[in-house]
């Protein structure tokens, strides 16, 4: 199921999304004509595992911005930074639903029991993920800024103003709220971090519960901003 929702991704872009197909040093892009402003840049996992969605607004900023933009996305798609959050929300998630809907299945709750604690149980584990999960996730985002920003630091800066003004505005934070519930960490923080980690997973808290939505989990809709943000139920934002 999880899979599935992977290839409900594909066919969402193709049904709702007018896109205009772009090459960049032979990667496959997609520019997505009626982007809303609220999208950075996301992730169409197609069978190949080779489109990237570009929302439109990127575009209206220089050229040496969003080229540099595609830089940071070759990079991951080089690491296997995508591939690797994919597979390890999957069998995470596989393991923990596995034990949870196992022990609700040799229960006495009857069928519509089931449901409504499998929908409980899955948004309290979404919850915790939230808790622990962060970490790993910047982490993972600021080691892609320490490799781009040594081919241009004031370009660096600039995008990441850009992506600071299509998400939540906090040019700097509590860090204790930081470290805790947030997965991209502040503008701040990345542009003074230089340190180099290894647990590394950018944008694991977000997608693992985007998946979690195979468990009647509705948590994701409601956090990171989602809200109101239909395409967001889709497209995990990223950055």
């Amino acid at each position: 199921m999880q899979i599935f929702i992977v290839l409900s991704q594909n066919i969402v872009s193709r049904i709702l999304l007018k896109k205009e197909a772009f090459r960049y040093q032979n990667y496959n892009f997609l520019k997505i004509k009626n982007s809303p402003l609220y999208m950075t840049y996301n992730v169409n996992y197609s069978l190949s595992l080779n489109k990237y969605l570009v929302p439109s607004h990127w575009f209206s900023e220089k050229k040496e911005n969003y080229e540099f933009y595609f830089e940071r996305i070759i990079l991951m798609i080089k690491e296997n930074s995508y591939l690797k959050v994919l597979i390890s929300s999957i069998i995470i998630n596989s393991i923990i639903s596995t034990i949870v809907i196992d022990s609700l299945y040799f229960s006495s709750f009857n069928f519509s029991e089931i449901v409504i604690n499998l929908s409980l149980i899955s948004n309290l584990i979404c919850f915790f993920y939230i808790l622990v999960l962060p970490k790993i996730s910047q982490w993972g985002i600021m080691n892609i800024d320490n490799k781009v920003r040594k081919k241009n630091e004031k370009i660096f800066k600039e995008n990441l103003n850009i992506f600071e003004q299509n998400q939540d505005k906090n040019d700097r934070i509590s860090k204790k709220v930081e470290n805790i519930f947030y997965p991209v960490p502040s503008i701040y923080t990345r542009e003074n971090n230089k340190k180099i980690y290894l647990l590394t997973l950018p944008n694991i808290s977000r997608v693992i519960i985007f998946f979690m939505i195979f468990n009647l989990s509705i948590i994701f809709k409601g956090v990171h901003g989602n809200a109101g943000k239909p395409l967001n139920w889709f497209f995990p934002p990223v950055e």
